[in-house]
């Protein structure tokens, strides 16, 4: 039985509007570092200066976010069911919680990147399982980028691809909306 789902933040609860690519060439993350790792590979005052940049972005992005639609359906379906839920992101906690608060979001556990080893690891991923006190077999995860998947595939979890309307990824199941995923849910798995 399904009895919980983990969340990606940026692009699966609230719209993608982070350009990474932009983000990525602006800070100077070379194609095979992510950018966390990148910036902590830097002498201090350059690392610095690099993690303000990024920041202001994070900053920028969760003030100006919206929900991405159906996460207000989706997750109000979960609390109904009794599905408990995680939100998993590599933001930094301030963007985070400031995303949450302003959306009037709840979540049972929320991890940023301050909690624990970015994602593609499996850290975040297992320790939202650790903090619902679930095992893979009862939880599924749900993100719009490889990153959310590899974290997933890591931890032995199930994972639902949201394209957004634009599949970058080879994987199924995926659906296209947030408004598609309870039924999903459903044919993977009863659900409280």
């Amino acid at each position: 039985m399904i009895q919980g789902i983990i969340l990606d933040m940026d692009g699966t609860v609230t719209e993608p509007i982070i350009d990474f690519p932009a983000m990525r060439a602006e800070i100077g993350v070379p194609p095979d570092s992510t950018i966390i790792d990148y910036i902590e590979g830097l002498p201090k005052a350059q690392a610095e200066e690099k993690y303000e940049i990024l920041l202001s972005i994070e900053r920028d992005a969760a003030e100006a976010s919206t929900l991405n639609g159906g996460v207000e359906v989706l997750l109000d379906e979960l609390i109904t069911r009794r599905v408990k839920t995680a939100l998993v992101t590599n933001n930094h906690r301030w963007a985070m919680e400031y995303v949450v608060e302003k959306h009037g979001l709840r979540f049972d556990t929320m991890l940023s990147r301050d909690d624990g080893v970015l994602k593609p690891s499996p850290d975040l991923v297992e320790r939202a399982m650790s903090a619902l006190d679930l095992t893979t077999d009862q939880v599924v995860g749900l993100g719009d980028g490889r990153y959310d998947l590899e974290s997933c595939a890591a931890a032995g979890v199930r994972f639902i691809y949201l394209t957004n309307g634009d599949r970058r990824l080879d994987h199924q199941p995926a659906v296209e909306r947030l408004t598609e995923v309870i039924p999903l849910l459903e044919a993977m798995g009863p659900l409280p």
